[in-house]
């Protein structure tokens, strides 16, 4: 299934960044460690990214 996002475009822009820890008491190996990035890709579509530290893997955001 598409998405419509081909598998590497490149990034035009990244409007905001944040990070987000939470459930940090359950300890490193539960806890919720994730970096977000608000980009505009140079197709002009706008997305959510997020490295999940905690897996060490990227996700997009789903809309």
């Amino acid at each position: 299934m598409s998405d419509g996002f081909a598998p590497w475009q490149a990034v035009a822009s990244v409007d905001d960044s944040w990070k987000v820890v939470d459930e940090w008491w359950r300890g490193p190996d539960q806890q919720i460690a994730r970096m977000y990035y608000s980009i505009v890709l140079e197709s002009g579509q706008r997305t959510t990214l997020f490295s999940d530290s905690a897996r060490n893997a990227w996700f997009r955001q789903a809309s």
